[in-house]
């Protein structure tokens, strides 16, 4: 019985807190720091789904404003949540990121064979 209401009382704080976001999000539809917010509680809330959903709102709006580093920093959080749920083919940031990581790999390779000396050790 006591653990019923444990888990009743999580869930009445879990809405009241959406419904203040919520509410402040309606306020200023613009409020991206808001939308992530509500992403977090979600996320904090085992609702992996909505969080999702909102985290990418919120990547998509921040690309559309140009501020790519917070958009890809979005989306490598919301890949760690569910890589399979997230595909982004096709944009501006699927050949940032894409691009950027292949030539740090390539960059690495590169770097390990050129720096082997004769006895075949890295310095």
């Amino acid at each position: 019985m006591i653990q019923f209401f444990k888990k009743q009382t999580i869930q009445d704080k879990f809405q009241d807190s959406l419904d203040k976001l919520q509410a402040l999000l309606a306020q200023n539809p613009g409020d991206l720091r808001t939308r992530v917010k509500i992403a977090e509680l979600y996320l904090e809330n085992g609702r992996k789904d909505e969080s999702i959903a909102e985290y990418l709102t919120a990547a998509r709006a921040y690309q559309t404003k140009r501020l790519f580093q917070i958009a890809v920093a979005i989306y490598n959080h919301t890949i760690s949540i569910d890589p399979d749920q997230i595909d982004y083919t096709g944009t501006d940031l699927e050949v940032l990121v894409s691009n950027k990581d292949t030539l740090r790999r390539q960059w690495e390779e590169i770097m390990e064979h050129a720096l082997i000396d004769q006895g075949g050790q890295l310095p």
